[in-house]
């Protein structure tokens, strides 16, 4: 029997802060900007998800944590994590395949309130899809494009699969930046990134995840000094917990291309990466029973938690921190360094901000 997605009791369980949450919300919270861009948020509605029979390898990823987040909890969700500042998000849909993402576009859109802006979900997986992408992107009614290689299955494997050239001129010509989820990890596919660069050099282009790094390889540093020759990327910081990533990111792009993004509802989760022996790869252990958790996993290896388990948004925020206070000369630069990440450079990057 497939385990059942128990959305209310993870949501209830997210917003009741542990200790460990309120002494890292009391103690970070200062040396942020009193205005916040958030650049990477999903949305949607319950409605939406009763109707959706959601596939199983999507219902067995923790992208599945937390379905239907819509907005009104999400200001819930900035009123418990983030009080006294202002939160502006640039939210989309999510991502799983089939879900119906123009009827929760057009729910984002309707009821979007006046500091957030809305970025299309655009489809790609027929002709008419294409269409549909490229005359919302004409509308003019879009701060961001966000293609999926994942919304589709089997799933796309090279960029330009999901992010066709036709879509690609539009969004050049309509001055829309594209928020683009590398296919495979940034060092697979940071080649691609640069090909598209190349040949939309008009085209803002932010890799979602810092590219996907995921592990800070050897080859990290030279590889986004590569994408740091080409103007026109940038990257966010969505789901990145690791600071040696972030300083590596600091170091070769600079701060004034990285925009901070939570990945909210997902940076609601409380989970650690481990190195799974049994598996010879990195696997996540959490003390909640999600449904997508492997129990029998989480017992032989929970022993390796060795922090308090807090929500991704705390860990995401203090590899930030952590890393401009690595690369700054003074606290001056660090406040200049935070300012941009968490505000300025998505005011540059997105139209209606």
């Amino acid at each position: 029997m497939e385990a059942k997605i128990n959305f209310d009791a993870y949501f209830e369980n997210a917003l009741n802060l542990n200790e460990d949450e309120l002494q890292i919300r009391e103690a970070t919270l200062p040396l942020l900007p009193d205005t916040i861009i958030d650049a990477h948020t999903h949305a949607s509605h319950q409605r939406f998800i009763d109707e959706y029979d959601m596939p199983s390898h999507i219902k067995a990823h923790m992208m599945s944590t937390f379905p239907q987040v819509d907005i009104e909890q999400s200001q819930e969700i900035d009123r418990k994590l983030m009080p006294g500042k202002e939160i502006h998000k640039i939210r989309f849909a999510h991502v799983y395949p089939n879900l119906g993402q123009r009827a929760v576009t057009e729910y984002i859109k309707s009821e979007n309130t006046e500091k957030d802006s809305v970025a299309l979900f655009g489809l790609s997986n027929s002709p008419e899809e294409i269409d549909y992408t490229i005359s919302e992107l004409e509308t003019g009614n879009y701060s961001a494009l966000k293609m999926y290689y994942l919304n589709s299955i089997p799933p796309k494997e090279t960029v330009y699969e999901y992010f066709p050239h036709q879509v690609l001129e539009v969004a050049q010509r309509q001055e829309v930046p594209i928020i683009l989820h590398l296919p495979k990890s940034l060092y697979e596919s940071s080649n691609e990134a640069i090909d598209v660069a190349e040949k939309y050099p008009d085209l803002k282009i932010i890799l979602a995840h810092i590219g996907v790094a995921n592990v800070p390889k050897p080859e990290l540093g030279s590889t986004l000094e590569s994408l740091s020759k080409h103007p026109n990327i940038l990257v966010d910081t969505a789901m990145v917990d690791n600071a040696t990533i972030v300083t590596e990111a600091l170091e070769h792009l600079g701060a004034e291309r990285i925009l901070y993004g939570s990945d909210e509802p997902l940076n609601l989760m409380r989970i650690a990466s481990f190195f799974n022996p049994d598996l010879q790869r990195d696997r996540v252990l959490t003390d909640y029973p999600y449904h997508w958790a492997n129990q029998a996993e989480q017992k032989k290896w929970r022993h390796l938690i060795t922090t308090p388990l807090v929500h991704s948004h705390w860990r995401q925020i203090s590899a930030i921190i952590d890393s401009v206070r690595t690369l700054s000369h003074n606290t001056d630069e660090e406040d200049s360094s935070l300012e941009s990440i968490f505000n300025t450079n998505a005011k540059n990057t997105f139209p209606n901000m």
